[in-house]
């Protein structure tokens, strides 16, 4: 059924419960829309009838999402939404030491590569200037060729 805009049935509404239990194969996605996995399972319990998780197959394997996480569904686009007031924390600032550290570790690395790249394309110039000279003179030497068979020939 399609409706000319997005029905969203927030926390407490019996349809989101009813959605929250038919949501195999809905999306999860975070409150500024961006999808964050999709449902490949919903755990129920038995005893009391209601769904209590869903298991969401997120970019690095599966997490169990319990659903009072689930701020809202819409079922026109198959889509949970998260609860805008738990965020995912964003990562703190690497701290000044630790980031010396990795530099350090890099360039430790990526040096020794570079230096190799560096000789490898020196030897590829050295190599390409010799083919060029080659080139030159063997041109020259054909055209040397051309020219005194043109002088011997009589006009």
């Amino acid at each position: 059924m399609r409706t000319p805009f997005e029905l969203r049935f927030e926390k407490g509404d019996p349809v989101r419960e009813y959605w929250l239990a038919r949501g195999e194969g809905f999306a999860v996605e975070n409150r500024r829309g961006r999808v964050v996995g999709q449902v490949v399972d919903v755990v129920v319990d038995p005893h009391e009838q209601r769904v209590m998780s869903l298991v969401v197959q997120r970019a690095r394997g599966t997490a169990e999402l319990p659903t009072d996480e689930i701020q809202a569904v819409v079922p026109s686009r198959d889509t949970f939404v998260l609860d805008g007031a738990r965020e995912t924390a964003r990562r703190p600032e690497r701290a000044p030491r630790l980031r010396g550290e990795l530099l350090a570790r890099a360039k430790a690395w990526l040096a020794p590569r570079l230096r190799r790249t560096g000789l490898v394309l020196r030897a590829t110039g050295r190599l390409l200037r010799d083919a060029a000279s080659a080139t030159a003179l063997m041109v020259l030497g054909i055209a040397r060729v051309l020219a005194g068979e043109l002088q011997r020939r009589p006009r």
